[in-house]
């Protein structure tokens, strides 16, 4: 599983490489790091950084590419690590845009979610339909339909 990040800032004098970016992520004690891996609480990820500028107009910023991977029994460590960056970065002044670019931890939770959703949705399509054919009849969507919603409905019908 993995989570990459686009960090974006000004170019200034603040945090303008990568190994003052490690400096400012082992600023919190939770955090250490090695040439290969981030350690936080006892779970160490793999991680690659990377940075660039960017000039765009007269902006001059720097970008910060971060990719953090780990296995996927880890999936709340991965959530521990995505909830400390944010707050290193709000306590340094929200000195950087925080952009996910990819978030397995995301993918992992829809897809244990999903199969409950259908069910809960199918369970919910019969008892509407059960009450609404009890109490208004079998043509209820018929003549209880706004007729706007039927116009859109046919024009996004492709025969």
């Amino acid at each position: 599983m993995k989570i990459e990040y686009l960090l974006i800032k000004p170019n200034n004098d603040f945090c303008s490489n990568e190994e003052q970016f490690i400096c400012l992520l082992k600023s919190n004690k939770r955090i250490a790091i090695d040439n290969e891996h981030i350690k936080l609480s006892k779970c160490s990820f793999d991680y690659t950084l990377k940075s660039s500028e960017v000039n765009w107009k007269k902006n001059k910023e720097i970008v910060f590419y971060l990719t953090v991977c780990t296995e996927e029994k880890n999936v709340s460590k991965l959530e521990e690590f995505d909830s400390l960056i944010h707050r290193i970065n709000e306590e340094c002044g929200n000195q950087f845009k925080i952009n996910t670019i990819w978030d397995d931890v995301s993918i992992y939770y829809s897809q244990k979610l999903y199969p409950a959703m259908i069910e809960i949705e199918n369970v919910l399509r019969k008892l509407i339909y059960r009450f609404m054919i009890k109490t208004v009849g079998s043509s209820w969507f018929s003549y209880s339909t706004p007729l706007s919603v039927k116009d859109a409905m046919k024009k996004d019908i492709i025969v």
